[in-house]
């Protein structure tokens, strides 16, 4: 949908470096709360709930989405979610799931031996000499890294999933459906419809992901690095004081996030200088604020 009024400045604003000036338009709006503590996760998993029961006028259900700026906010925020939807009875036959979590390590951490652990996955994205793309290395007791070839490969770390039907899930990797028809694609969301007996993962279209496939997590919260090229009906952001002090990889996040939504967009924050003075920067913590615009011009 079209954006417009004042949502329409502000996504100009934040997209031209005029941080302050897109604070006030959204802040007129009615967009941007704050909400101190653990209150805030929970009126965000409210809103998000609330959410995702609209229906657009085809009777389609609306999509929703929460940005925050690091992954341990992100999943305070998950969690909360997740509450809620078990207290609906939204949530069935919770299961614990092997996945693979990215490692976030540059071209030059790939190429140290030292910096890899027994467990870790490497998984080629490249064909290389004695590998093919999408091959996959455990390294173990005498398997190593072939750190020469750190250009072609990238690095995952094992985790355990809490999987229910119900959930909405998020592919961290691309890959294939189990019988090879369907492309799984990065950053596509799918909701968990069931599990085959031997474990494989039943989401949208009878489509089945292998258990041993992992490139997964839990769809309701993510990064603002990760939501780039998301387009959903409704985009909360959470983050507080000690998240927006951060500043995030590439764009800073509300240049990111603004224009992903079709129509609606909230913040919820637990900084205290987002009051509603006539200037509510001007109040807040100088030097931080004047950082974080710096970063906006970028």
């Amino acid at each position: 949908m079209r954006q417009q009024g004042d949502y329409k400045l502000a996504v100009e604003a934040l997209s031209e470096g005029r941080a302050a000036e897109a604070f006030k338009e959204l802040d007129k709006l009615g967009w941007i709360k704050e909400v101190q503590g653990s209150e805030r996760y929970e009126q965000l998993a409210a809103g998000y709930l609330a959410a995702v029961q609209e229906k657009k006028r085809s009777g389609e259900r609306k999509s929703a989405l929460v940005v925050s700026p690091t992954h341990a906010e992100a999943a305070q925020i998950t969690s909360a979610i997740r509450q809620g939807l078990k207290a609906q009875g939204k949530l069935d036959n919770e299961r614990i799931v092997d996945a693979w979590i990215p490692a976030h390590l540059t071209e030059a951490e790939k190429s140290d031996p030292t910096v890899y652990e027994p467990g870790d996955l490497l998984q080629f994205h490249q064909n290389a000499p004695g590998y093919q793309k999408a091959a996959r290395l455990i390294i173990s007791e005498g398997v190593e890294a072939p750190t020469q070839l750190a250009k072609r490969f990238d690095v995952y770390r094992p985790a355990r999933l809490a999987l229910a039907v119900g959930d909405r899930i998020r592919i961290t990797a691309g890959g294939k459906t189990k019988d090879g028809k369907h492309r799984l694609s990065n950053g596509s969301l799918l909701t968990v419809e069931g599990f085959t007996p031997r474990g494989d993962i039943v989401v949208d279209h009878d489509w089945i992901i292998d258990r041993d496939f992992g490139h997964l997590t839990h769809g309701y919260c993510i990064t603002s690095h990760a939501s780039q090229g998301a387009t959903v009906d409704k985009v909360f952001i959470g983050m507080s004081s000690e998240s927006f002090q951060r500043p995030t990889r590439g764009r800073p996040m509300w240049r990111c996030r603004v224009g992903a939504s079709r129509r609606r967009y909230s913040l919820m924050t637990g900084m205290s200088c987002l009051g509603r003075s006539a200037d509510p920067m001007s109040h807040c913590r100088r030097r931080t604020w004047r950082q974080w615009c710096r970063e906006s011009r970028r």
